[in-house]
């Protein structure tokens, strides 16, 4: 449930110039001619520079609805056999807990994902020492969101309950492997069985729809279920069970090691609903996926909503000034989980569950253009916050992003985020040889860029301040280009 302190677009109405280019293609990075590129310097210097940084991947195997039953237990043999996701982490990020070992999870988490041609399948595995869930979330002063964005907390009466108030399990889908991150998916649950978070007064499971990330709402909160996404959720069904007992203290100080298990079955049609540039599930389809725990310190009191209390557990989180931790897979480096571009790859495959791994088609990601796109972003982001205007120099904005990478380092956009902990990339993925990188002038949103590298000289790939990406096809030989897909997967 991370979100920003504010839901603000950063930015305006400015001119970005157009970086120098450089002349790639396949046949010149192969042979060395052209731009002076080989293809052993691709390969050995270009590429592992731009890879830095991509997210990890999951691959989902197809079952039979006739094979699931939703009871809460994940004890079909197609959930023994499906891969785990078990390395949660500090949405923060790894070096981050290399530098705040009090950081790092001290519970154990398991995430397994299924599919078939009508559902996708998600199970979840949480380790807990005090099984704490209360039925509606309470705001402390120092949990109360700034004054310049609309009010959003769980106190209001139109969100009837909100899980990550209480230690809870989330998941995100956008589904399409780059898209436009708009009309992504997030699923929320706790211990309590009987805690959901139902917006728009569907069917009763708790979830949310946002047109786009926080980040990009220009000031507004999100757009909560409409009538016609709820409709899509009817045939969604969970189970919640829990290894001991809810909100009791005394219990919990006798049995540290208890757990609870969710299970859940999502119609895919609600999954697509609204969704630009989306993709059904098929065999080597892409996808994205994000993994989020929200986690408290608690102690005991008997006065308090289900008989504990939050506690600062750190120096650290008294800075902060809220009291969550958020494990999640994979990081996102800053207290944000609606950063679509930095989720998990999520493939779909036709083979069984147990059967031989499927082979994860890294080429479809084509990192080494989409990550320079969303170093980008968040290069001009910090820009803008420093000083309020963007940059027309490549230089600049890698200053910029290394900004963002550098834990030392103090400017006004990481007092704003108050903790950033982004991967630092090597220096030749700003090299023109290696990413042929062009920023534009858009109406709509401010800026765009684009991308080309020799891996692929052939596509050029765009990004807009509203993280909206496509690909364009360039002719092999002579000029032009064409659209290839407005939406891209």
């Amino acid at each position: 449930a991370a979100m920003p302190q504010r839901a603000r677009h950063p930015w305006s109405r400015l001119a970005l110039l157009a970086f120098a280019s450089s002349h790639s293609c396949r046949r010149c990075a192969a042979s060395g001619s052209g731009s002076g590129h080989s293809g052993d310097a691709w390969q050995s210097r270009c590429k592992p520079a731009l890879m830095a940084g991509m997210p990890p991947h999951y691959v989902a195997y197809k079952v039979r609805d006739a094979d699931m039953s939703i009871d809460g237990q994940l004890s079909e043999p197609a959930w023994a056999a499906a891969p785990a996701v078990e390395d949660f982490g500090s949405i923060y990020g790894p070096e981050f807990e290399a530098r705040h070992p009090e950081e790092r999870p001290w519970h154990g988490t398991s995430a397994k994902v299924l599919w078939s041609d009508d559902y996708v399948y998600v199970g979840g595995h949480l380790g807990e020492s005090q099984l704490w869930a209360v039925d509606k979330g309470w705001t402390l002063p120092t949990e109360q969101v700034s004054p310049e964005r609309p009010r959003f907390d769980c106190t209001e009466s139109w969100i009837p309950s909100c899980p990550y108030r209480s230690a809870d399990f989330e998941f995100f889908f956008s589904p399409g492997l780059h898209g436009t991150a708009e009309w992504y998916k997030e699923f929320e649950f706790n211990a309590n069985v009987e805690q959901r978070w139902n917006l728009g007064r569907g069917p009763s499971v708790m979830t949310l729809a946002l047109p786009r990330p926080y980040n990009d709402l220009h000031g507004q909160v999100p757009l909560w279920l409409n009538p016609s996404v709820c409709a899509e959720l009817r045939g969604c069904e969970y189970r919640v069970t829990a290894d001991g007992r809810l909100n009791d203290p005394a219990w919990a100080a006798k049995h540290p090691n208890s757990s609870w298990t969710l299970e859940v079955k999502i119609p895919v049609r609600y999954l697509l609903a609204n969704a630009t540039g989306a993709q059904h599930p098929a065999d080597g389809v892409q996808w994205r996926l994000a993994f989020s725990r929200v986690e408290y310190r608690l102690r005991a009191n008997a006065s308090a909503p289900g008989g504990y209390e939050k506690v600062f557990a750190t120096a650290l989180e008294r800075r902060q000034g809220h009291f969550d931790r958020n494990w999640v897979w994979p990081p996102t480096f800053m207290y944000d989980v609606h950063m679509p571009d930095l989720w998990s790859v999520l493939q779909f495959s036709e083979l069984p569950p147990g059967a031989a791994p499927a082979a994860f088609e890294e080429e479809k990601v084509n990192w080494p253009a989409y990550g320079t796109l969303s170093r980008l972003y968040y290069a001009q982001w910090d820009r803008h916050f420093v000083a309020g205007n963007f940059s027309a120099d490549v230089s600049e904005l890698r200053r910029a992003y290394e900004v963002l990478a550098d834990p030392g380092a103090v400017d006004s956009f990481k007092e704003e985020r108050q903790i950033l902990s982004f991967p630092p990339v090597p220096a030749a993925a700003w090299e023109p040889d290696c990413a042929d990188i062009h920023v534009e002038r858009d109406a709509e949103t401010g800026w765009r860029a684009s991308v080309r590298t020799p891996e692929f000289p052939e596509q050029r790939w765009t990004m807009d301040g509203w993280r909206r990406v496509r690909v364009e096809s360039l002719p092999r030989e002579g000029a032009g280009l064409f659209a290839q897909d407005a939406d891209l997967v």
